[in-house]
């Protein structure tokens, strides 16, 4: 464990996680280290679906057959 200190923390969140702390018995780090890990697990979960496609701009339509060509030859 590591001694941080954060900044800019909303007070509706803290005061939130100083309860779950209390009611759990755990301090706030605590608290603050889980909800990080199970946001973190969330995101992870959604993987490539999360992925949105995107225009590179004119003159990138073949990309993706270009750098097949580089890496794979023709």
């Amino acid at each position: 464990m590591v001694d941080v200190l954060i900044k800019k923390v909303d007070d509706r969140a803290y005061k939130t996680a100083k309860i779950l702390a209390i009611k759990n018995e755990k301090n706030v780090g605590e608290i603050v280290s889980e909800a990080v890990m199970l946001l973190a697990r969330q995101q992870q979960r959604k993987g490539l679906k999360s992925i949105k496609p995107f225009k590179f701009g004119p003159g990138t339509e073949n990309l993706s057959m270009e750098i097949d060509d580089i890496l794979y030859g023709d």
